[in-house]
């Protein structure tokens, strides 16, 4: 007699149920912080308490730190389990271009990297897809640019595909080249070490391999190559 054999109890479902059930204390650690922060920024505009508000300020960004790796991980999680339906519909590119870039302004801004987005000539003028998750995957790609390429710059280029309707994104960044052992590994689960994934350059381990996931999951492809001999990444993500 075969014996069908249970899940694992470390499986997407598990993951899944994991991140939602963290989200709420660290929502509360989050806003904690945000007002101790606050009162401690007055508190150190009248004379007193700059170090303490220095420390709320690193509490505070640890916490959203945390939060944003357990959103990526229940990503992650949502997918792998089926759970995250595509609903795909058609989307003016122009707009996408707008939101991408509206989204990324803040991290450029942290990054103090320039960041520029632009459609090509012969890009399409619609394309039929899922706007809300093609727009987090490009952000997450367009983030570990960012990170990479402190004080330097990064485009972001909607150009046509191969394939009739097809699109293209490709996010070049100035950061460091990128290495055999860093393109190995960039998409896999907390797998690289480099300044588009390591924490000191404001990696996560998870935003590329979320990326990844997304992609395959809208019936794309992300892939990333040397930028030129002069240094940097080249991201590629189509959709078509």
């Amino acid at each position: 007699m075969t014996v069908a054999s249970s899940p694992g109890p470390l499986g997407p479902a598990f993951l899944s149920g994991l991140t939602h059930e963290l989200r709420t204390p660290l929502n509360s650690v989050l806003m904690m912080a945000e007002l101790l922060t606050e009162a401690l920024a007055a508190s150190a505009r009248e004379g007193g308490g700059e170090r303490e508000a220095r420390y709320a300020r690193n509490i505070h960004q640890a916490a959203e730190d945390l939060l944003e790796l357990v959103n990526q991980a229940g990503e992650l999680g949502r997918i792998e389990a089926g759970r995250w339906p595509v609903e795909a519909r058609a989307v003016a590119v122009a707009a996408l271009a707008r939101r991408l870039e509206e989204t990324a302004t803040e991290d450029a801004r942290a990054a103090e990297a320039r960041l520029a987005v632009a459609v090509t000539a012969g890009a399409p003028e619609r394309v039929k897809t899922d706007p809300e998750k093609l727009l987090r995957a490009a952000g997450l790609v367009v983030g570990a640019a960012l990170h990479a390429s402190r004080g330097g710059a990064v485009r972001v280029e909607l150009a046509a595909g191969a394939g009739e309707g097809a699109l293209e994104l490709r996010v070049t960044d100035s950061g460091p080249p990128l290495t055999d052992a860093e393109q190995a590994s960039l998409f896999t689960p907390f797998g690289g070490a480099g300044p588009r994934t390591a924490r000191r350059f404001g990696g996560t381990g998870l935003g590329l391999p979320v990326a990844h996931a997304l992609t395959h999951l809208l019936g794309g492809r992300l892939t990333a190559h040397p930028a030129g001999p002069e240094g940097g990444c080249l991201f590629v993500l189509s959709i078509s």
